[in-house]
């Protein structure tokens, strides 16, 4: 007898794949913090000559003029190489150094709008005598990449100023002088207390003009007034309005002694002067165009309408030669000898 036997069919085996590993977003590691310089505990004391000098600059130091602006989010601060301009014969004088080590770097914020780069700095101050002061730290921040993919190469170095610019200030209790209305950008501040640091302009500006008429480069000076376009706005109107008579003379008589019209200049240089210094009271031109006498029935020549603004002074006639057309400059240069000797003399001589 046969025995028949009923077998199985074979069972497919289904072969489990072994999963990837998942795909984790960038970490960021930071660096591992160094040690302080020195490695000491916290002192009960504080070096006494370190914190006599540190008070000592507090009361020199004074206040801070802020002749920076930013003209896209419309606000004033105080520039790092003003406070570094007073700062530095301070601690010279009295035997201190400023010691800055980096610690630790991060991103943060590191998304599809940009990254921000965050540097952590210790601070030590020592004097002439080996003195220390303890260090403390302090966190600064900078936009590293926007949101186009457009890397900062200059991050770390912004971080390294501005800690170092809010540690000073915070040590040494540095006051910036508002003094300004921003609604206007007209000083508030008393004319007194600007009187040293507009006169400074005035004579920088000479001496810019008269090297460029000595080298016979004259985009060196409006190179030089579009670099300063912002110290203009820190002043009252009436001397903004006065210290752009004084460029535009500047630039009539660089033209003279270069041989070249005004209008050859290259407008790309040309400083963006506030417009309302140009007709700010107690300008030239403001006064200009307010006593400019109607025009007559016959028209007088150029150089009776010249030889009538000379005798009103030279601001007058120089507002008078800044609206003339390159003709009749060069009309007007051939008679400025005789134009100069119809100013106005003073009394008593």
């Amino acid at each position: 007898m046969i025995t028949k036997t009923k077998t199985k069919p074979p069972v497919e085996e289904t072969v489990i794949a072994e999963a990837p590993a998942p795909q984790l977003p960038a970490v960021v590691v930071q660096q591992e913090r160094k040690p302080r310089m020195p490695a000491q505990p916290r002192p009960a004391t504080y070096p006494p000559k370190i914190a006599k000098a540190i008070v000592a600059i507090t009361k020199a130091i004074g206040r801070i003029q802020k002749e920076g602006y930013n003209d896209f989010q419309k606000y004033r601060y105080t520039r790092w190489e003003d406070i570094a301009e007073k700062l530095s014969p301070l601690l010279a004088e009295h035997g201190l150094i400023i010691i800055q080590n980096e610690q630790t770097r991060h991103l943060i914020e590191e998304n599809d709008k940009g990254s921000t780069l965050s540097i952590v700095y210790d601070f030590t101050l020592v004097n002439e005598d080996g003195d220390v002061w303890p260090s403390s730290d302090w966190t600064a921040l900078a936009r590293l990449r926007d949101q186009k993919g457009v890397t900062d190469d200059k991050a770390a170095s912004k971080c390294h100023t501005q800690a170092e610019k809010n540690f000073v200030i915070k040590l040494f209790k540095i006051v910036s002088d508002e003094g300004y209305d921003d609604g206007d950008h007209h000083a508030t501040a008393p004319k007194k207390d600007l009187r040293p640091v507009y006169q400074a302009f005035q004579d920088e500006m000479d001496a810019v003009a008269k090297e460029a008429i000595e080298h016979g480069e004259p985009s060196s000076f409006y190179d030089w007034a579009n670099r300063n376009k912002d110290r203009l706005k820190t002043y009252p109107k009436d001397w903004q309005g006065i210290i752009t008579d004084r460029y535009n003379d500047w630039k009539v008589r660089i033209a003279a002694a270069l041989e070249q019209t005004v209008e050859d200049e290259p407008q790309q240089n040309e400083p963006e002067f506030a417009d309302a210094a140009r007709s700010a009271p107690g300008s030239a031109a403001a006064a200009a165009k307010e006593t400019s006498p109607p025009a007559a029935a016959a028209a007088p020549s150029l150089e009776d309408m010249a030889r009538a603004e000379a005798k009103r002074g030279p601001d007058a006639l120089r507002a008078f030669f800044n609206k003339r057309n390159a003709q009749e400059k060069a009309q007007l240069r051939k008679i400025e000898a005789d134009l100069v000797a119809l100013y106005p003399q003073p009394e008593g001589r």
